[in-house]
């Protein structure tokens, strides 16, 4: 299965799974998953990943996710742009 990062996550065909707890959301899609940690400041430390670190926090009824921590592999559109490893995601889900 070939790996490729937020947002090309979202770019998979097929049904997404979203299951939602007070400490976390996860996405399912595709035999992947993404996680979205809620209210919790980013780690310290963290170890570049195809999906980065996802830290998200409600505004009203906005859902807004900062992520951090790519690796140098992951690519933000279909047609295979890297994302630097110092790109900062940021989006907005009402």
């Amino acid at each position: 299965m070939l790996e490729t990062g937020v947002p090309a996550f979202h770019l998979n065909p097929g049904p997404m799974h979203i299951i939602q707890t007070d400490r976390e959301i996860v996405l399912f899609l595709a035999g992947r998953e993404r996680h979205i940690w809620l209210n919790v400041p980013h780690s310290a430390n963290i170890k570049p990943s195809w999906y980065g670190e996802s830290i998200g926090h409600y505004e009203g009824d906005t859902l807004v996710v900062d992520t951090i921590g790519f690796n140098d592999r992951t690519f933000v559109d279909p047609t295979a742009r890297r994302t630097p490893t110092s790109c900062m995601w940021s989006n907005a889900c009402a």
